[in-house]
């Protein structure tokens, strides 16, 4: 029995993508994606900073944002590695490096990154991150890795969510699995991967 987030471009990487490519800087509030004429725009602009200074580490961030909007994730990727030979100590650019190894099914590889990533101040990747762990059949790390982040970090419905599902899979007491279940849908009441979850899991079980 498998729930995931509808892990898709936009909520995972685009906003923190946005957040990059407009202000220059992380944000974690929501952005509209802007058009694809308004990206290469906005990259010609940056293209003209990196003429003045290639190495200029906040444009490059932009540049790998505003190709990574445009669905250009591999040269978003090569120039990714080529920003962190120039400033390593970058989260953002290690949170692009892990879900670039996400997407590619790569969990190993992944959370080496996200791991980089939260070392260096950027949380983005902690869902993503606990997912890893499940599709590895990692569980007992998975509620290990959860537990530490969720008393940091207890407004992230996704690592409750992931915290109940290895409870599951390791046939944990189902009053732990539902509350932590009954807490992501409360964090995120219109996340239909968590609510599938917690009824199937917490509702029909209780009808049978």
């Amino acid at each position: 029995m498998r729930f995931d987030f509808r892990v898709n471009f936009y909520s995972n990487l685009c906003c923190i993508a946005v957040a990059f490519f407009i202000a220059g800087k992380v944000s974690t509030v929501e952005a509209k994606a802007p058009s694809a004429a308004e990206v290469e725009k906005q990259l010609s602009e940056v293209e003209e900073i990196l003429k003045k200074d290639p190495k200029d580490i906040a444009a490059l961030e932009r540049r790998i944002a505003g190709l990574n909007l445009l669905g250009k994730t591999r040269e978003a990727d090569e120039l990714c590695d080529e920003a962190l030979r120039i400033e390593s100590n970058r989260g953002f650019l290690w949170f692009n490096k892990g879900y670039g190894r996400y997407t590619e099914g790569r969990w190993l590889d992944a959370i080496t990154f996200f791991e980089k990533a939260s070392t260096y101040g950027n949380f983005d990747g902690l869902v993503l991150e606990a997912i890893c762990f499940r599709k590895l059949g990692k569980f007992s790390e998975c509620i290990e890795f959860t537990s530490k982040w969720i008393d940091r970090k207890h407004d992230q419905s996704g690592l409750f969510f992931s915290r109940g599902l290895a409870r599951h899979a390791l046939k944990q007491s189902k009053q732990l699995v539902c509350l932590d279940l009954r807490r992501a849908l409360e964090l995120a009441p219109g996340e239909e991967s968590i609510l599938k979850g917690y009824e199937k899991i917490c509702l029909e079980a209780d009808n049978k």
